[in-house]
């Protein structure tokens, strides 16, 4: 009985073991396409590798930009204009259309600027000029408008693994109606908790309320919890779109939620200038069990799989004993009875 016991176990387990497969993922870096522009009178500077120009109200303007493949074979890019905005890791970048800007912006690049062909096929070695086309508002404004063209390589179903790297360019175009600079002017918004990547993490606006690029901001925070210090805390130089909502996350770095009021106490410097700020978030019991259960970086409660074959084993072997013992009762009866 044992020796089946034993064999039942093992191919429990085997099977048990195809629940977790090891991935094996393959990919290429890729440096497949160039992107070149050419610099009208209107150029603000003109040794710049990317648009910037200086245009009057009402000002209509095309733009060509050259895009040249550099492989051997054939290949397809798509592309999208999208406003100058920050990722969550306060890079500038040109690729989401759905991140926020500041509530002070004035205008959206988008509504001015328009591209002549989403889709373009290159053959090896060629080259094809797609056009940006621009119009500029009717009023003068201050600052500068910021946009790009995101252009990425579309992918082939050909290729081994299941990860696909492919290569991608952004081009900025900044519209200006003078080049007189503008002051910074930043903001501290809101914190709250949230999951990025399903993982506890806390979020944080900051806002750049001028249509200017902040070059070297100096961002530095700590965490408080229930007024008492953490060991959350961090520093780093940042730069802000114009008018753009940086919605900045700080991984909790596999730590758990607890209930509480959270503190994120912030301070910017951008040379003279200096902000600072202290937004809170209330964390209840139940959002914190909730939080930490979908954290995939935490270790969950097992199952007790173990606990159970226990069990199961005493079960059998107590059904076995019972079993064995109403046996030798009823042949002790029947020996008894014969006599």
């Amino acid at each position: 009985m044992r020796s089946y016991l034993v064999k039942g176990l093992y191919s429990l387990l085997m099977f048990g073991s195809l629940f977790f497969p090891s991935n094996i993922v393959f990919s290429n870096t890729l440096n497949s396409f160039d992107v070149n522009i050419q610099p009208p009178e209107e150029q603000v500077e003109k040794q710049l590798r990317y648009y910037d120009l200086q245009l009057k109200p009402s000002q209509t303007i095309t733009l060509p930009v050259a895009l040249t493949n550099k492989n051997e074979t054939e290949l397809t890019l798509e592309l999208s204009f999208h406003q100058a905005t920050n990722n969550s890791n306060g890079t500038i970048v040109y690729t989401n259309s759905e991140l926020e800007s500041a509530a002070a912006a004035v205008y959206n690049i988008e509504d001015f600027v328009n591209i002549s062909r989403k889709k373009v096929t290159l053959n090896a070695k060629e080259t094809k000029n797609i056009l940006v086309e621009i119009k500029m508002p009717d009023e003068k404004f201050e600052g500068v408008l910021a946009g790009g063209v995101y252009i990425k390589e579309v992918g082939s179903d050909a290729f081994d693994g299941n990860i696909q790297n492919l290569f991608a360019r952004e081009l900025a175009i900044l519209l200006r109606s003078n080049t007189q600079p503008v002051a910074p002017e930043l903001k501290i918004g809101k914190a709250y908790s949230q999951h990025v990547n399903g993982r506890n993490a806390i979020g944080l606006h900051i806002e750049n309320l001028s249509p200017t690029y902040t070059e070297t901001v100096k961002f530095s925070y700590t965490i408080e919890k229930d007024s008492e210090p953490t060991t959350f805390h961090g520093e780093k130089e940042i730069r802000l779109a114009p008018n753009a909502l940086l919605d900045y996350t700080i991984s909790l770095e596999g730590t758990t939620f607890e209930p509480g009021e959270y503190k994120i106490k912030t301070t910017l410097v951008h040379g003279e200038q200096r902000w600072e700020g202290s937004p809170t978030f209330t964390i209840e019991n139940t959002e914190a069990k909730n939080l930490n259960a979908a954290d995939v970086s935490l270790e969950q409660p097992d199952f007790p799989w173990r606990l159970i074959i226990i069990a199961i084993v005493v079960l059998l072997l107590v059904v076995v004993v019972l079993s064995l013992i109403k046996k030798n009762k009823q042949l002790r009866q029947a020996l008894e009875s014969k006599q």
